[in-house]
């Protein structure tokens, strides 16, 4: 069954006794190959390394984006602490600078509010392992829940994939039964042609070219086969339980290639209006191609 680049997963866990929580947002759409982009608080960005390796574990392609949110991280984490020996030296040399000099003026607690060094932070430099777990099962669901949407939106592409290659497969069955009749006009008109030379020796010759031309431009059957040797690739690809973008891609690469030559070799209005329908069944096959994983 195969898997659809865009999914959508959500998870969040109670992180602590406080109900502080913390939340896991992924999102993910077509990409050629596996691009991941986290957005994380600053606490966990020693763990980005581990979070990619954990959604490439899950998610083979596509561009995806990972964020994780702590709320009231600094409570969690740690916050900000007073430096008091610092401030008292701050406050202990003002005081006598102000006696030294003669100084007017209060020495006020907004005076020290924008002093560099009074006030730290206190974050923690590494996030306790009990902490970690419940983030990590955090990321793990969310991960569970983009691979099911990714499940679903595969579901419909394959029943539109499927819809769309099955009606591909019966214009070629009809171009095979048109060719025939399409081959025995062209004859006829070689005959015309073939009927109006009057030289002998030179009609010899006029009929060996004529003939080798219009075997070469008429005869579609072998295209048509293999057309409908792709298809039936395209049909085994849908139905495997891996990735096989690339590999679908390339089929419909091929199934473009043969409609071209049909047409062209071909050179008849009815099959040329059955290959565009071909065509635009394989445009709209390979639009739905650049969603699968």
């Amino acid at each position: 069954m195969i898997n659809s680049m865009t999914g959508y997963g959500r998870a969040e866990k109670v992180l602590s006794k406080d109900d502080h929580t913390v939340s896991c947002e992924i999102r993910t759409v077509n990409h050629r190959f596996c691009e991941i982009a986290c957005k994380l608080p600053r606490i966990l960005f020693p763990y980005e390394d581990k979070i990619k390796g954990m959604v490439r574990d899950r998610l083979e392609r596509g561009y995806i984006t990972v964020k994780v949110t702590v709320d009231e991280s600094d409570d969690v984490f740690g916050a900000l602490e007073i430096d008091y020996d610092y401030a008292r030296s701050y406050c202990r040399l003002l005081k006598k600078l102000k006696k030294d000099l003669g100084l007017s003026g209060d020495i006020d607690v907004s005076f020290f509010a924008q002093r560099p060094g009074v006030f730290r932070e206190t974050k923690e430099e590494s996030v306790p392992e009990k902490t970690w777990q419940v983030i990590k099962a955090t990321i793990e669901s969310a991960l569970e829940e983009v691979s099911v949407s990714r499940e679903k939106e595969g579901t419909r592409l394959l029943a539109d994939m499927s819809k769309r290659a099955k009606r591909i497969g019966r214009i070629v069955t009809r171009v095979e039964k048109i060719s025939p009749a399409t081959v025995l006009e062209k004859k006829k008109n070689l005959l015309a042609k073939i009927s109006g030379i009057r030289d002998l020796k030179y009609g010899e010759m006029r009929i060996e070219e004529e003939v080798t031309v219009f075997a070469q431009r008429s005869d579609v059957v072998e295209e048509c086969v293999r057309l409908k040797s792709h298809l039936e690739s395209l049909d085994r690809a849908l139905g495997e339980d891996r990735a096989v973008g690339r590999r679908i891609v390339f089929l419909l690469q091929e199934m473009n290639r043969e409609a071209n030559t049909i047409a062209s070799k071909a050179q008849d209005a009815k099959i040329s209006q059955h290959v565009v329908s071909v065509k635009e069944e394989l445009e709209r096959l390979r639009e739905q191609a650049e969603n699968v994983v």
